[in-house]
Order: C-alpha cells, then structure tokens, then sequence
C-alpha cells in the first residue's frame, strides 16, 4: 500500500499489487502524514490546521 496526496490536497491510498485505489480518498488541507504498525495493522494518521 502507499498513501499519496495530490495538489488538490486529497490523500488517497492505493494496493500497489493491483494499482487499484484501496479506499476512498479524503479530502482535507493535510498539513501533515505519518504511518505506523499498530498491532500488527497499517495505519496512516493525518493532521490538519483549521482555522
């Protein structure tokens, strides 16, 4: 799997086994991205400013 985010400031994720998206994107001003494992799962974790 990898995590993007395009100029249009959506994150998306993507199966890189079949190129296909692997869930819908979200669409936010991400200010900041970060994955982990957490009990054995893959987890991206975003932040954002809002006013």
């Amino acid at each position: 799997m990898v995590v993007t985010e395009g100029a249009d400031h959506t994150v998306r994720t993507w199966d890189l086994t079949t190129g296909l998206p692997a869930s819908d994107p979200l669409s936010a001003w991400v200010s900041a991205m970060a994955t982990a494992v957490v009990r054995g799962h893959t987890v991206v974790v975003t932040a954002t400013l809002d006013a």
